[in-house]
């Protein structure tokens, strides 16, 4: 318990770290929780104020105030607090009780089943799509699988449609906002691109002239301050319907001021505008590395 305490606060992936890790990670809630909800229950039976009828209710408040707490206190200590972590506690302190008291209480059972379907599938699905992501490489996404929205991350809803694409049967949906900066970016794929000499990807514009940025930086980069001028930027003006950019990988690598963008651990990719002035509905398909 004192460890798992400790690593609720310390330690664990950060903002750029491998999305499995991540996962994995979180999963940690389970075993914690699972070895509180015993220690818990050893205390609550020592009790003697406490009935056998009001057991079950008080354990229940105490898993759900620790999920809780420990979340929004997370928030000051700059982690994410997260209602799947929420879920993975009461499923450990769910498991704690089916451990002590056995599995004859069939509602219970059924509840917990569920809540850890609901808990365990996104790992099972990153998982996936990361066997995907290897074996389609070198696209790097072309969203014909629903999975591959796990690798990316907007301004808006992402959605996979079928009502327009370059390639295949979908392309990503993705909005650019009025103000700020909005966009879509791809955190999760294969890093390696060297032996490659082009990046390859079309993109729907609903109107002429729409001013947007690519944006490209390494691991490198994460470390550092991030100035604008350590990656790749690139504007476009984008015409009218379906646009196919190319970008010479030889002018992603020289891009950052006074050194070389490390081709073997590409890192970030993004698709972005400011202050559009208007919302647009924008469409994106076919990323790929070019020989």
């Amino acid at each position: 318990m004192l460890v798992g305490s400790i690593l609720l606060f310390v330690g664990g992936p950060d903002y750029y770290s491998n999305r499995v890790f991540k996962a994995a990670w979180d999963l940690g809630h389970i075993p914690f929780m699972f070895v509180f909800g015993i220690a818990a229950l050893r205390m609550l039976h020592r009790t003697q104020f406490i009935s056998k009828k009001a057991l079950p209710v008080v354990y229940g408040c105490v898993i759900i105030g620790i999920a809780f707490s420990s979340e929004y206190i997370q928030s000051f200590v700059g982690r994410t607090s997260s209602l799947s972590d929420v879920f993975a506690d009461v499923l450990g302190g769910a498991l704690a009780w089916l451990f002590v008291y056995g599995l004859a209480q069939r509602v219970l059972v059924a509840l917990t089943l569920a809540l850890g379907i609901i808990v365990i599938t996104p790992f099972f699905t990153i998982m996936y799509d990361e066997m995907i992501a290897k074996n389609q490489f070198p696209l790097i996404s072309g969203f014909e699988n629903n999975t591959e929205l796990s690798r990316w991350t907007g301004s808006g809803k992402l959605n996979r449609s079928a009502l327009r694409s370059t390639e295949g049967s979908y392309s990503l949906e993705f909005l650019l906002l009025a103000e700020g900066y909005s966009g879509v970016a791809i955190r999760s794929f294969p890093s390696s691109w060297q032996g490659y000499h082009f990046l390859q990807f079309d993109v729907w514009s609903p109107q002429e002239g729409l001013p947007v940025t690519v944006r490209i930086h390494d691991r490198l980069h994460t470390d550092r301050v991030q100035l604008y001028s350590d990656r790749f930027n690139k504007g476009y003006r984008l015409k009218r319907g379906w646009n196919r950019i190319s970008i010479s990988l030889n002018d992603v690598q020289n891009a950052p001021k006074n050194r070389e963008l490390n081709l073997s651990e590409v890192w970030g990719l993004g698709l972005f505008s400011h202050n559009l002035g208007t919302q647009e509905k924008l469409y994106l398909d076919q990323l790929i590395l070019m020989p």
